[in-house]
């Protein structure tokens, strides 16, 4: 995971100002709308896999505006500790109490949020993204698994058809309900 985040980071960092009211392939959120989802997510997914509360103080939270100065670098520190938690071995084993989901799905469901919100902020602010086979087969692997769950919930789109020969982030980008030729 930690390699994996590397080019979200880039991607974050490459966020210009004058970008922030640019639609997304995600259909809830222009970037802004984006990086504050993504703001709260990283908060909650880091703290989910070193067993902590969610933190109820925290002031880029849900709801919260963090596009003012300094997001970009609050937004790294918090994409790279998600990574950081969930390089530990132990972060995996086991169930999260409060969610009662096992701790391998919330992984996975880290590795997939982090990796295809970073691809749908790519594609918005006309950015390159490539996160690598291993990492893509990982997060297809995991839409694969949770696309009928993932759609009842809202969390994914209805499915786009991608051929089956595609790549194995694109055929991940599909199952989730994003087309991945999108163009803004």
């Amino acid at each position: 995971m930690e390699r994996a985040v590397e080019p979200v980071v880039a991607v974050v960092e490459g966020v210009k100002p004058d970008q922030l009211e640019l639609s997304t392939p995600c259909r809830d959120y222009d970037v802004r709308g984006l990086i504050n989802h993504f703001a709260g997510t990283t908060a909650w997914l880091e703290r989910m896999g070193r067993r902590l509360p969610p933190d109820p103080d925290d002031p880029f939270g849900a709801n919260s505006d963090v596009t003012t100065g300094g997001w970009q670098t609050l937004l790294a520190e918090r994409i790279r500790a998600v990574a950081a938690a969930w390089a530990e071995p132990s972060a995996w084993e086991g169930s999260i109490e409060g969610v009662q989901m096992p701790a391998t799905m919330i992984g996975n469901m880290a590795l997939a949020e982090l990796l295809i919100h970073g691809w749908d902020l790519a594609m918005a602010t006309g950015q390159r993204v490539d996160y690598g086979d291993d990492a893509a087969q990982e997060v297809y692997r995991f839409a694969a698994e949770t696309a009928e769950m993932g759609r009842q919930m809202g969390a994914y789109g209805a499915e786009v058809p991608v051929p089956s020969q595609a790549p194995a982030f694109d055929r991940a980008l599909g199952l989730t309900g994003r087309d991945p030729g999108w163009t803004p």
